[in-house]
């Protein structure tokens, strides 16, 4: 098994080898790969865990420092989207002699503090530094990516020098109602230009939507939270042809109705008066 966290689950399953589909059938843990890590820089690992709507899992967040003893750091923790938050932190076997203390700031991530009063610090080697405590707070299933900002967090050594340090997100999965499904696109058109075709549209619930899907020839080919798009790069007096998904943070609509459209050709006037 590669270094780092990784996600077991064991199911039980009838002779047939059919998985038994109740809740109580299989259980999914959590670990850490602590042998031999191949890393030659400072990394944090946020772990994954499966929670069902409305409660409450543990996560952890581990170390790998080969070469530093770790005094503290300030972490800012991410989980988008936003459905859990962030109710307890607790110290590991090498954190026992750390103080945590965390905040929720106002764009909804968490700041997380780390010192060692006793200025031992976290020794080299590799495993879990914090539980974290995640209580979700949707009704619907998903998944929340959990991560930690690099461009804003510090990592420093005994002497109070921030260190370089990696970051690897993880993923909470959250058990709950299927969530509703949301319209698709409607009134789709397309402008042709040179090399270009512009599209717009509209939708009947704009509320429920957070970005938009742009499909060509049933390809793919970009995304807009607006509704509108311009499709770019494309070849002379050829036809194109569009359709739109959208899309919240749980389900993706189904396709719009397709319009399609040829790009035009660009005439140049010849240059007068040489």
């Amino acid at each position: 098994v590669p270094f780092g966290v990784h996600e077991l689950t064991v199911t039980i399953s009838d002779g047939s080898h059919v998985d038994y589909e109740n809740d109580a059938a299989s259980q999914t843990i959590s670990f850490t790969n602590i042998d031999t890590p191949p890393v030659e820089i400072t990394t944090l690992y946020m772990g994954n865990g499966n929670v069902n709507a409305g409660e409450s899992v543990d996560i952890d967040l581990s170390l790998t420092n080969p070469d530093e003893i770790i005094a503290g750091f300030q972490l800012s923790l991410l989980d988008f989207p936003d459905y859990v938050d962030i109710t307890g932190i607790e110290t590991t076997d090498r954190t026992s002699a750390f103080m945590f203390t965390f905040n929720e700031q106002d764009d909804g991530s968490v700041i997380v503090v780390g010192f060692d009063l006793t200025g031992a610090g976290i020794a080299t080697g590799a495993g879990p530094i914090m539980s974290i405590t995640y209580l979700s707070t949707g009704t619907y299933s998903t998944e929340v990516s959990v991560s930690i900002d690099e461009n804003v967090s510090i990592v420093s050594d005994q002497t109070g020098t921030a260190l370089d340090f990696e970051a690897e997100s993880g993923t909470i999965t959250i058990n709950g109602e299927p969530p509703p499904p949301i319209f698709a696109p409607e009134d789709l058109s397309a402008v042709p230009g040179f090399q270009m075709v512009n599209l717009s549209w509209t939708h009947p619930e704009p509320w429920d939507v957070v970005g938009y899907y742009i499909l060509r020839d049933g390809e793919n080919v970009g995304q807009s939270e607006l509704p509108n798009y311009a499709d770019t790069g494309l070849e002379t007096e050829v036809e194109y042809c569009y359709t739109v998904k959208a899309y919240n943070d749980f389900v993706v609509s189904e396709e719009s109705t397709e319009v399609c459209a040829t790009t035009v050709s660009q005439y140049f006037e010849e240059p007068v008066n040489l």
